[in-house]
């Protein structure tokens, strides 16, 4: 997968064997996104191509990204009946896109604890 982030084709790599590693991962990351986000990509052609306009679209650095995740973080409560494994793997992933987009949380261990029914 990591040759095919490159920009260019390597020297040593056949053309058709790059095309098709090119198909390979766009199919492979297509495939794990959502059907209205495959939409806005499905005319990419080339891997890099495709994670640069992922990455343009979801990891900036914009006041709203970060205000977005900060609502999804202060917002987010598991209800009574809820798994608590998956209550806290979704307040970790939120934590991991904050830092990825330079947002600093302190108190976490309140905001979880915060965002738990009342029973815990």
């Amino acid at each position: 997968m990591k040759k095919v982030l490159l920009k260019k084709k390597p020297d040593k790599l056949k053309k058709d064997d790059w095309a098709d590693m090119q198909d390979q991962a766009v199919s492979t990351i297509q495939l794990c996104l959502s059907d209205d986000i495959t939409n806005q990509v499905m005319n990419i052609t080339t891997c890099m191509e495709m994670w640069d306009k992922l990455e343009k679209m979801y990891m900036s650095k914009s006041l709203s990204s970060k205000l977005y995740l900060k609502q999804k973080l202060y917002g987010l409560k598991m209800v009574e009946t809820g798994n608590l494994i998956a209550h806290v793997n979704k307040f970790n992933q939120i934590i991991g896109h904050l830092g990825r987009v330079d947002v600093k949380i302190e108190d976490k261990a309140m905001i979880l604890l915060c965002s738990l029914p009342p029973q815990f």
